[in-house]
């Protein structure tokens, strides 16, 4: 069997220069506008800034103020770098917020899934303004269960990833025989939300130079536009939080509690989040909780009313 050409070892990053979509405040006539907390929309697993892109002009539009969306170290078109873990994703977030938005300027972070935990890491942060911080269907706390939607796509992209599916590039029909299979994936059938284009989305993703994951490699098949060989304990690093007290947060970065307000959104058909809720108080206490008759992912099934109890609690 011919061996695969892999790109070299990833590069050893403490900080990166995140990529970002930016939804401007519709009605700053003055510079107020530009005193309001700015909004930062950080995506999930396999995510880019594309996953918050229905909700940055609502958002911009009900709260009169900028809102970013990021593409999180190795998602999207933000830098491929080592380590992959959550001090190094907030780290990057922390660093993007001052140099954007500024380190005094009132901010309020919302995170989706993995995402959840970088918003909630970061407004830990004592070097930046974080007033308020969202985390939809994820807790403050390692989360030993994973939701099948995402183990078994991430086991089909690595099947694909490690030839034991087989589509050409380029061949006939090709966008639509990957998609028939993220379609027979067992969590997806029946999903209101229907992830599989999201999950299968990573192989249609071009590199910014206009070629695909796998042109340069002397290998037809089409691969995923993350390196995600180099990644092999991803899944594991996703469960995780980071030990604050220990050698995760040595430089200190991140302190161990904060008054900003936090919601966090729970999908009562999800696994991640605990009946106890007093262990989100532990480090935000100042913190509540919304439940939704949802699944994990809650602003596709409940699309609307997620918008509005968003906006009505950044708001407030």
């Amino acid at each position: 069997m011919k061996q695969i050409l892999r790109a070299g070892r990833l590069p050893f990053k403490s900080v990166v220069e995140l990529a970002f979509h930016h939804e401007p405040a519709p009605y700053a006539i003055t510079n107020a506008a530009t005193q309001r907390p700015a909004v930062v929309n950080v995506h999930g697993i396999f995510g880019s800034n594309k996953l918050f892109r229905p909700l940055n002009k609502p958002l911009a539009e009900g709260l009169n103020t900028d809102v970013y969306s990021i593409d999180l170290r190795n998602h999207g078109n933000s830098p491929r770098a080592l380590p992959y873990d959550y001090v190094s994703f907030t780290r990057d977030v922390i660093h993007f917020i001052k140099k954007e938005i500024g380190e005094h300027r009132p901010v309020q972070v919302i995170g989706f899934s993995s995402g959840g935990k970088i918003a909630l890491l970061s407004s830990l942060c004592p070097h930046i303004n974080v007033q308020k911080c969202i985390s939809i269907d994820m807790p403050p706390y390692a989360t030993p269960n994973m939701d099948p939607i995402i183990l078994q796509n991430y086991e089909l992209i690595m099947k694909i990833i490690r030839r034991e599916i087989k589509i050409k590039k380029g061949s006939k029909n090709w966008r639509q025989v990957l998609l028939g299979y993220f379609k027979k994936v067992p969590a997806n059938i029946g999903n209101k939300g229907d992830p599989s284009l999201y999950f299968a989305n990573g192989f249609y993703m071009v590199k910014e130079n206009g070629k695909s994951p796998s042109d340069d490699q002397e290998d037809p098949y089409i691969d995923f536009y993350l390196p995600l060989d180099q990644f092999p304990n991803l899944i594991t690093e996703v469960k995780k939080w980071p030990n604050l007290r220990g050698d995760d947060n040595a430089d200190g970065l991140l302190g161990l509690s904060t008054e900003a307000q936090v919601l966090f959104m729970r999908g009562m058909r999800s696994c991640f989040i605990k009946d106890d809720y007093s262990l989100l108080k532990t480090s935000f206490p100042n913190s509540i909780v919304e439940e939704y008759d949802t699944g994990h992912n809650i602003t596709v099934e409940k699309p609307e009313i997620c918008l509005r109890n968003m906006i009505d609690f950044l708001r407030d």
